[in-house]
């Protein structure tokens, strides 16, 4: 969850119409500031290689009639190479107003642009720019940049130092950091990399609002917030889902050690309904759901055994689910965040995987249901 102030989380606990703007950055220098934007549209979801990406309005209107158009490579808001700090903007009337940021992000596309013009003295002048912009967040620049041979890590000294090497991204120290457990060859993927390099240290690969990367552990924490129902809470609307995909009740490793020697483990679920197997053996009614890993980190059997051990309770959890769940806008909530729902029957504890972020006040939400 992003740093408040108090006055902040007073402003938040009421409903409210949500205002962006953002300024527009080109290498890492401020353009234009302060630019106010609608039609804004912000999609979180943990399950993609680039986790966020949306969509903005421009509404331009120049005192001197400059188009703001793009036509050209390196044009203000021509997809190569600029950026766009987005804000949400806080505060109760004129005497309290605080940006919270959402994050830098380069343009990816600009769908449509287009001049509205009137006649001044017999002369065509710009009135105003309509602008639409694309983006996504700058794991976007990762992804482009391919590996052009084969390569390995600098160093196995430090996760982080590798993670920034590779990415060119300053780093945010979130968690310990610790050595590479093997050289491994990158092949063509550098984002993937950057993923398989985090999970040495058990986490994701994130980016922080401010634009530096940081890692997520993959371990859930405490709650950050509780979340009510009713008058003064904050919960419009709580639905409920179930689905047997993504669900496993065996993990199983496959990999070769440094001298080329197969490596094999395997971790099962051996009770409950989500048990691989009846008592006499027989197949359980779930049956059998594998899931393979692979890691080049992972050196041996003792390694090996480790990791299927810990990924099972991650990935078979009784009652595994997704709780779609509407809110009131709140810019502070990030992917990761665990919550607490209370509902009228029970509370429900959930790691949030998705977040849909637009001006209409409401902020659906999905969050991974925790312990059942």
């Amino acid at each position: 969850m992003r740093d408040s102030s108090a006055e902040i989380l007073t402003v938040l606990s009421g409903s409210q119409t949500p205002h962006f703007e953002m300024d527009v950055l080109y290498d890492n220098e401020v353009v234009l500031s302060h630019v106010p934007i609608t039609g804004v549209q912000i999609n979180d979801d943990a399950s993609g290689a680039i986790e966020t990406s949306g969509s903005v309005t421009v509404v331009w209107q120049d005192d001197y009639g400059q188009s703001m158009t793009p036509r050209e490579i390196g044009d203000v808001f021509s997809p190569f190479g600029t950026e766009l700090a987005i804000y949400s903007i806080v505060g109760v009337g004129s005497s309290f107003s605080y940006r919270v940021p959402l994050g830098i992000f380069p343009i990816f596309d600009v769908p449509s642009a287009r001049d509205e013009t009137a006649l001044f003295r017999g002369y065509e002048v710009v009135a105003g720019s309509v602008v639409e912009l694309s983006f996504k967040d700058r794991f976007l620049l990762v992804q482009r940049n391919r590996f052009d041979v084969p390569g390995v890590p600098a160093s196995l000294d430090s996760v982080y130092a590798e993670l920034m090497r590779l990415t060119g991204l300053q780093m945010t120290q979130s968690i310990p950091d610790g050595p590479i457990t093997r050289k491994v060859v990158y092949e063509e993927d550098r984002l993937q990399a950057v993923y398989d390099l985090a999970a040495v240290l058990d986490a994701t690969p994130c980016l922080t609002p401010d634009g530096t990367l940081t890692l997520r552990p993959k371990s859930a924490g405490g709650p950050v917030a509780t979340l009510v129902r009713g008058e003064d809470g904050t919960i419009l609307n709580v639905g409920q889902s179930m689905t047997s995909e993504g669900v496993y009740n065996r993990v199983a490793f496959r990999g070769k050690t440094d001298d080329k020697t197969a490596i094999f483990a395997a971790s099962e679920v051996t009770s409950g309904p989500l048990r691989t197997r009846n008592d006499d053996g027989t197949l359980s009614p779930y049956g059998t759901a594998t899931t393979f890993l692979t890691s080049d980190y992972v050196t041996n059997s003792i390694q090996a055994q480790a990791y299927v051990d810990r990924e099972l309770p991650r990935v078979s959890r009784l009652g595994a689910r997704e709780v779609p769940v509407d809110v009131l806008f709140n810019p502070l909530f990030e992917l990761g965040d665990v919550l607490e729902l209370e509902r009228y029957d029970r509370t429900i504890t959930g790691r949030v995987k998705s977040i849909s972020r637009s001006s209409s006040g409401r902020m659906p939400m999905k969050l991974e249901v925790l312990g059942g």
